[in-house]
């Protein structure tokens, strides 16, 4: 799991309802517990899969649906438009800016952080309602043009059970700050899992 997308997610939220919480819940190994029942005794009424998953018997599929009547009704979800990723890379291999020796020295990985800008990510919501669905492209729009960066400007994140603000010197909202981040945003209740 992206801690970027995790916390992009939150923020995102935070501000159509400063009230709502993220319940952040794990699937994984054997022992998967029956969510449902926690959320029902929690009141939760929508929940997101952010992440695609390669298990065999998962019923996890991305995107935010909302529980009515003990189903899963889709709302959305993001699209990646693989195509223009590859092209993309393709372009960066011919231009000669696409150094893999330098990654080898480095022992690093290659990374792509291509966004709504670029046209690979983009956002699909198919039935939503219009002044919804006007709001969403508004926000769209907003990022596209850089007009708004949701890690942009004050930050709250966990701290020992309690809201903390980052200050700009352990924070400086750049692409190796972001990319980089080990936080969970405020709103988020639960922890990150242990790396092994």
């Amino acid at each position: 799991m992206r801690i970027i997308n995790l916390n992009a997610f939150a923020i995102g939220v935070s501000l159509i309802d400063p009230e709502c919480r993220i319940s952040l819940k794990y699937l994984g190994g054997d022992d998967i517990p029956d969510y449902r029942k926690e959320w029902a005794a929690e009141g939760v009424t929508m929940f997101a899969d952010i992440e695609y998953t390669t298990g065999v018997r998962s019923k996890v599929r991305p995107g935010v649906y909302k529980i009515e009547n003990d189903k899963d009704v889709y709302i959305g979800a993001p699209y990646y438009n693989w195509g223009k990723y590859y092209v993309k890379i393709v372009q960066s291999v011919l231009a000669g800016t696409w150094n893999i020796n330098e990654m080898i020295d480095r022992r690093t990985a290659a990374n792509y952080w291509f966004g709504l800008s670029t046209g690979v990510v983009d956002i699909r919501v198919p039935n939503i309602p219009y002044q919804t669905k006007k709001l969403l492209i508004f926000f769209r729009d907003s990022i596209v043009n850089g007009n708004y960066d949701p890690f942009a400007g004050e930050l709250r994140t966990q701290a020992d059970g309690k809201s903390r603000i980052l200050t700009e010197t352990e924070f400086k909202d750049t692409e190796s700050d972001i990319l980089s981040i080990k936080w969970l945003n405020e709103n988020i209740d639960g922890s990150l899992p242990v790396q092994k």
